[in-house]
C-alpha cells in the first residue's frame, strides 16, 4: 500500500479504467456507426432522391457528429489519463529523490580532495 492508501502497481503496468465518461463516449461511436448504417440502408433501398437526400442528411451527417463526438470525448479522457500517469511519476520522482537528498545530507558535507597537477 503507498502513502494514499491505494494499491501499488509495477511501473508500466497497463491499467484498465472504464469511467462513466468513457462508457457513454463508446455509447456515441457505436450510435453514430449505427445512424450511418440505418441511413445507408434507407438511401439504397430507395430510388426517390429527396428521400435518399433525407436519409443521407439526418442519419449520415448525424451519425458523423455522434461518431465525431464520441472520439473527441475518449481522446480527451485518454490525455487526462495520461497527465494523472505523468503527475504520479513525478511524485514518486521527487519523493525518491527527497530520500537521495536526505542520505547524502546524513553522510555531510566532505569535500572531495582535488589533485594538483605539479610540474616537475
Amino acid at each position: 500500500m503507498s502513502v494514499h492508501g491505494r494499491e501499488e502497481r509495477a511501473p508500466g503496468a497497463i491499467v484498465r479504467r472504464f469511467d462513466r465518461t468513457s462508457v457513454i463516449a463508446v455509447g456515441l461511436v457505436v450510435a453514430g456507426f449505427v445512424a450511418i448504417t440505418i441511413a445507408w440502408v434507407g438511401v439504397s433501398a430507395t430510388v426517390v432522391i429527396p428521400t435518399q437526400v433525407a436519409f443521407a442528411v439526418s442519419g449520415g451527417m448525424g451519425g458523423f457528429a455522434l461518431v465525431g463526438t464520441g472520439a473527441a470525448i475518449l481522446e480527451t479522457q485518454r490525455r487526462r489519463h495520461a497527465a494523472a500517469v505523468d503527475r504520479r511519476d513525478l511524485m514518486a520522482f521527487s519523493a525518491e529523490l527527497a530520500d537521495v537528498a536526505e542520505l547524502l545530507a546524513a553522510r555531510g558535507r566532505r569535500r572531495p580532495r582535488r589533485r594538483v597537477l605539479r610540474a616537475r
